[in-house]
């Protein structure tokens, strides 16, 4: 029980920080790198973690975590892309 309510914590954690980013805060983009670097680092943990304390369910749990790595990868990613000079909008002075 606890531990789910501390997961569902965590995970609500994205849509205050998904809403400053569609607002374009700069705040929300720094809190969402250090989030998607963090459960991007955490899943990569956790994999070799469960296959040395879990071996038998190391297969059922890599299937829910390898999509996290992705969506989280994917996410980095689309971040870096958008703060890169390519999207940077300067007025003709």
């Amino acid at each position: 029980m606890g531990r789910a309510v501390i997961g569902d914590l965590i995970v609500g954690l994205a849509l205050p920080i998904g809403i400053g980013v569609f607002l374009g805060r700069w705040s929300a983009l720094f809190w969402a790198q250090i989030y998607l670097w963090l459960k991007f680092i955490g899943a990569c943990i956790a994999i070799p973690f469960f296959w040395y304390f879990s071996h038998e369910k190391v297969w059922s749990l890599a299937l829910r975590i390898v999509p996290e790595i992705l969506v989280a990868a994917v996410l980095l990613g689309l971040v870096f892309w958008s703060t890169s000079e390519r999207f940077r909008y300067e007025p003709d002075a």
